[in-house]
C-alpha cells in the first residue's frame, strides 16, 4: 500500500474532525491488572465508540490509563466520555477498586502531521512504558493491525448478534444486550477488527516504512506531543542516544560524543534532560558521563531508570 501525500490530505481532510481522548494516570492504585480487566477494557473501549456513532482509530489501554485517538464529532466524542466514564465506574466498583471520579481529556487534532503524531504517540505508549513490549504486538493496543498482513490469520470471531444473550449481557455487563451489528466476539472480548477503523489510518501514511518510522524514530514530535498532552516525555535508551548523536553533529559538527568538550557535554545533557525527559541513568547509561556527575547536574531528581 503506498500513498501519496495529497492522497494522505484528502483522507484527512473527507474523515475529520479528529480527537485525542485520555485518561489521567490515578495517584495510588492501577486501573486495569489481570488479562479478564484488559479484555473488559478493550470492551468498554468498543461498545462506547459504537454507541456514540464515532470511529476508533487507534488505542491504547494501560495498567493506569487509556489513550483513544478517534474520528467524530466533538458532542459524539462527549457521549463517548460519558459512556466511557460510566462503564469505567462499574467496572471499578465491581472490582472494589475506590479510583473515582476518572478525569478525561480532549485535545483537537488540526492538522496530517498533528493526526500522525498522536497516533504514534498512542502506539509507541506501551513500548516506552515496557522494556518487553514490542509496540505492534502488544496485545492492548491497536499497534498491531496497521500494515499487517498476517491479520487475516486472526480469530475472526462471532456477529455479536448470533452469540446467546446472556452472553451479550455478560460483556456490557447490563440487562440491555443490543449491541453494534458490526462487533464480533471472540471469548468474550470484543475483536478490535471489528471496532477500529485501521484502514483510515493506513491511509493517512504514505506507506508501511513511514508509519514505522513516525512510531519509532520521530523522537522530536513524540516530546511535543506529550508537551501537548501536558504528559511526562518518555524515551527509550536508543532513542537518547540517536538525539545525542544527532544534537553532537548539528550543534557541534562532531561525528562521536568522544569528541566534545565537558562545557560541550554539559549542554547536550541539558538538552535531553530538559527537552527530552531522559532520566538521570538514561543520561549516564548513553553518553557515558558518570551517574554521580549527573546526579550534581539535576539534584533531586530520581534516577530512575
Amino acid at each position: 500500500m503506498i500513498n501519496n501525500h495529497s492522497a494522505c490530505e484528502s483522507i484527512f481532510a473527507q474523515n475529520g474532525p479528529f480527537f485525542h481522548i485520555f485518561t489521567t494516570p490515578p495517584d495510588n492504585e492501577l486501573l486495569f491488572v489481570s488479562h479478564n480487566d484488559f479484555k473488559e477494557a478493550v470492551n468498554m473501549l468498543a461498545l462506547s465508540i459504537t454507541e456514540c456513532g464515532g470511529k476508533e482509530l487507534a488505542y491504547a489501554i494501560m495498567n493506569n490509563h487509556i489513550h483513544n485517538i478517534v474520528a467524530a464529532e466533538r458532542s459524539q466524542c462527549m457521549l463517548f466520555i460519558t459512556r466511557l466514564r460510566k462503564r469505567l465506574d462499574g467496572f471499578l466498583k465491581r472490582a472494589d477498586k475506590r479510583i473515582r471520579p476518572i478525569d478525561f481529556h480532549i485535545v483537537d487534532i488540526s492538522d496530517l502531521k498533528q493526526l500522525r503524531d498522536e497516533v504514534a504517540y498512542v502506539i509507541r505508549n506501551p513500548y516506552v512504558a515496557r522494556a518487553d513490549v514490542n509496540p505492534f504486538s502488544y496485545p492492548w493496543c491497536s499497534g498491531f493491525m496497521y500494515f499487517n498482513n498476517l491479520l487475516s490469520l486472526l480469530p475472526a470471531g462471532t456477529p455479536a448478534g448470533e452469540i446467546a444473550i446472556l452472553a451479550r449481557r455478560a460483556i456490557k455487563h447490563e440487562r440491555n444486550h443490543e449491541m453494534d451489528a458490526s462487533l464480533r466476539i471472540h471469548d468474550g472480548m470484543i475483536l478490535p477488527a471489528s471496532f477500529v477503523d485501521y484502514g483510515t489510518v493506513m491511509a493517512l501514511f504514505e506507506s508501511a516504512r513511514q508509519f514505522i518510522w513516525w512510531v519509532t524514530r520521530n523522537v522530536e514530535a513524540h516530546t511535543a506531543t506529550a508537551g501537548r498532552l501536558g504528559e511526562k516525555a518518555a524515551v527509550t535508551d536508543e532513542e537518547v542516544s540517536m538525539v545525542a548523536l544527532r544534537c553532537c553533529k548539528k550543534e557541534y559538527g562532531a561525528e562521536s560524543l568522544r569528541l566534545l568538550t565537558l562545557r560541550q557535554k554539559s549542554s547536550l545533557v541539558r538538552t535531553l534532560k530538559y527537552e527530552y525527559g531522559a532520566s538521570n541513568r538514561q543520561l549516564s547509561r548513553c553518553t557515558g558521563i558518570p551517574l554521580a556527575m549527573i546526579d550534581e547536574m539535576f539534584p533531586g531528581t530520581a534516577p530512575s531508570s
